[in-house]
Parts: structure tokens; C-alpha cells; sequence
């Protein structure tokens, strides 16, 4: 029976992404039980390209996250793993006082919004288009 090491890239890559990878979005300081992370601690090789799949193939919620708590991950994770982060969810919160148009009765907030990182530039995500804020109803 073959090592893990010594099947082609392409099934191991397969492997990475049954066990590393989501259906659902993650909050990245809480990973889903149900994901095998402990492959991670296979070896160097293993752990490089788990990780490479991990991040760029996850999709992070930082939408409930204050800044300072994705600061401290992104150092905790490193630059080389943060830069592999291609999808996340953030929200983007209204701010009291600052209004484009006159004040709203009741506000609802837009949902999430999903980025994608494409050649280093944030872009929205493919998929139908949403609400750029929120919804004011007079």
C-alpha cells in the first residue's frame, strides 16, 4: 500500500481538500470539528501543501471579527499563509452619523458580502449581485 507521500500530487491534493475543506464558510479562530487538521502535522512536505489548500481553498468569516482579533490571527498564521486566503466574508457595518441621504425610520442591514481576491486586488465575489449597503425603509 502506497505512502501518502508517494501518490501523484493531483490525488493528494484531492485528499487535502476532502479533509481540509469546508462546504460552509468557517470562523478562522474556530475550525469545524469535522475537518481532519491533524493532517497538518504529517510531516513538512504534507504540512506545505495541506496548507496551501487549507487557505486558499476555505472561505474565512470575519463578519462577527473586530480588527484587532484578524491582526492577531494574520500574525499568528504568518504572511505566507495569509497571502494564500483567496475568500472571505466580512461585514461591512453602518456607520451612526455619517449618512448620504437623510436619515432612515428603520435600517436593515445589508447581508454579508463575499470578496475574492483576484491577483492580489479584493474584488466581489462571482454570483448574483447584492446591496452595496443596506436597505432604508421610510
Amino acid at each position: 500500500m502506497p505512502n501518502l507521500p508517494d501518490l501523484p500530487r493531483e490525488l493528494r491534493d484531492h485528499i487535502y481538500k476532502f479533509c481540509l475543506v469546508d462546504s460552509k464558510s468557517i470562523p478562522p479562530w474556530r475550525c469545524s470539528s469535522k475537518l481532519a487538521t491533524g493532517l497538518l502535522r504529517v510531516n513538512k512536505t504534507v504540512h506545505r501543501e495541506a496548507n496551501l489548500v487549507f487557505y486558499s481553498q476555505n472561505i474565512f468569516d470575519f463578519s462577527d471579527a473586530h480588527p484587532d482579533q484578524v491582526a492577531r490571527l494574520l500574525d499568528r498564521i504568518g504572511p505566507a499563509n495569509a497571502a494564500q486566503i483567496c475568500h472571505i466574508i466580512v461585514t461591512f457595518p453602518y456607520l451612526l452619523g455619517v449618512h448620504a441621504r437623510p436619515p432612515c425610520r428603520r435600517w436593515t442591514p445589508a447581508p454579508p458580502t463575499s470578496w475574492t481576491r483576484r491577483s492580489g486586488v479584493a474584488a466581489p465575489a462571482s454570483g448574483p449581485s447584492r446591496p452595496a449597503a443596506g436597505t432604508c425603509v421610510a
